[in-house]
């Protein structure tokens, strides 16, 4: 890729400001969590357990409440990058990701899906990306279906809960829970 191609792409980027998620998505909520390090959906719904340097909680997509939380280590199986839930997930296997690896769903089944770039490393700039379209999408009438929800550093995880109605940005300090709107 030659570098007029590449400051192209780059003034591209910058140029989508950053704003709320469109319709039916909604910010639910911002939560600090320091030392935030692993977050992980629960196998078949909306609900998320988060760990940090200093425990677990478990939070609901849908309305940001927190649901649980203890203080004690993850106990991360490392090899599978799974852990034992707590309060409503407790008896639940949750595969994590965060600073060690592992990932979440990068989009949902009807074709909405999150995309990272990157323009000014180390600033991550994360995308939510309307079905049918994509971040550079060459076609006129999909044009403006990459919506700049935050530009943050450093990013732990991102990703979809396995309904595909939820979805959370995580960072080292703190989680952003976007859910869609009831109909």
């Amino acid at each position: 890729m030659d570098d007029t191609h590449r400051q192209s792409l780059r003034t591209r980027i910058r140029a989508i400001e950053i704003g709320p998620p469109p319709d039916p998505w909604h910010e639910v909520a911002r939560i600090a969590i320091g030392g935030l390090e692993w977050v992980g959906f629960e196998p078949d719904g909306d609900l998320l357990l988060v760990a940090s340097s200093r425990g677990r909680g478990v939070f609901d997509m849908r309305s940001g409440e927190k649901l649980a939380r203890d203080y004690h280590d993850i106990g991360l199986d490392d090899r599978r990058m799974e852990t034992e839930g707590i309060g409503p997930l407790q008896g639940q296997t949750v595969r994590m990701a965060g600073i060690g690896g592992g990932g979440l769903n990068r989009g949902a089944h009807d074709g909405w899906h999150l995309e990272i770039a990157a323009p000014d490393w180390p600033q991550q700039d994360v995308f939510l990306i309307e079905p049918f379209s994509m971040l550079f999408d060459p076609r006129p009438a999909h044009a403006g279906k990459a919506h700049k929800l935050l530009s943050t550093w450093p990013l732990v995880a991102y990703g979809f809960s396995p309904t595909g109605q939820s979805f959370i940005v995580a960072t080292s300090s703190d989680i952003v829970l976007f859910a869609r709107d009831s109909t």
